[in-house]
């Protein structure tokens, strides 16, 4: 089992044939979908394509519009292609986190409180020009970007104007150098997380923020009805600022706050049985 189907050294296991071993792949998004970054590598991640799903057995996907894009570019592989959600354990999650904070092994720095948190890269794909346009539309929410980086520097000029214009803005709180533990602290204190990807595909950082119980805020697009089981009050239009703003003073209007836990945990019980779902088909 490869966890990313674009996994250099695939081609290798053409050799292993005959040992008789089942193959299959995680597929997150490849030049099938046209905001991925090997698009820009179409000539030749399609030959790689190609080869990759000839080699595997399986290849896994966490949405059915990933599924139906791959079926559609590449036809015939429909009895390879397998929805399974995306391989997430909440439960784990949630252990790890309180054994962190109860082993006291990496002090937990103290981290505020904020309305909104934002978790995605920020890169072009990520559309963080939307996201200055709604932090700035929304003065009297507290935002804050998380990341795992010790900076959020950037080679692309036009890039890092956007993120210094985000950072300045003083709604906004750029929260780097995060351990797990410390992200998971800020999703827990915090009441929504707002994500405006071009090119995301159902997303850690929405099952992140469910397990810790931040309300989802994301756009109507891709697979994202489709994880969040088509709760309208959960998205906004893509693209809109008007129209997201209306979804984050929804979510976090007092009555909406405690609302809906059952059905978040329902979208979580799915994919936490992700993994049992592609350890099945491997053992066919």
């Amino acid at each position: 089992y490869l966890s990313d189907f674009f996994h250099p050294g695939i081609e290798a296991l053409r050799y292993f044939r005959a040992r008789n071993l089942t193959i299959g792949a995680f597929c997150w998004a490849q030049t099938f979908d046209v905001y991925d970054f090997t698009r820009r590598y179409l000539p030749w991640m399609r030959m790689y394509e190609y080869m990759a799903a000839d080699i595997c057995d399986h290849i896994f996907v966490a949405s059915s519009m990933l599924a139906e894009l791959i079926n559609v570019a590449t036809p015939g592989l429909e009895k390879k292609v397998h929805v399974v959600g995306l391989p997430f354990n909440s439960r784990a999650v949630r252990k790890f986190y309180t054994d962190a904070i109860a082993s006291n092994v990496t002090p937990i720095r103290e981290i505020g409180k904020y309305d909104v948190v934002y978790s995605s890269r920020l890169d072009w794909e990520k559309d963080p020009q939307f996201l200055y346009d709604v932090m700035r539309a929304c003065p009297e929410l507290k935002f804050a970007v998380c990341s795992g980086k010790k900076s959020l520097l950037t080679d692309d000029v036009k890039l890092k104007e956007i993120l210094v214009k985000i950072s300045v803005l003083p709604n906004v709180t750029i929260l780097l150098d995060l351990s797990k533990a410390e992200y998971y602290t800020v999703l827990k204190q915090s009441k929504v997380q707002f994500n405006c990807a071009k090119q995301d595909w159902v997303s850690y950082t929405l099952l992140e923020a469910l397990t810790f119980g931040c309300i989802p805020a994301y756009p109507m697009f891709r697979s994202f009805p489709e994880a969040l089981n088509y709760e309208a009050c959960y998205m906004y239009t893509p693209g809109s600022v008007d129209s997201a703003q209306l979804c984050l003073e929804t979510c976090l209007e007092s009555s909406n706050l405690e609302l809906r836990a059952e059905r978040r945990e329902k979208v979580l019980d799915y994919h936490d049985a992700a993994l049992s779902r592609i350890l099945a088909y491997l053992s066919l």
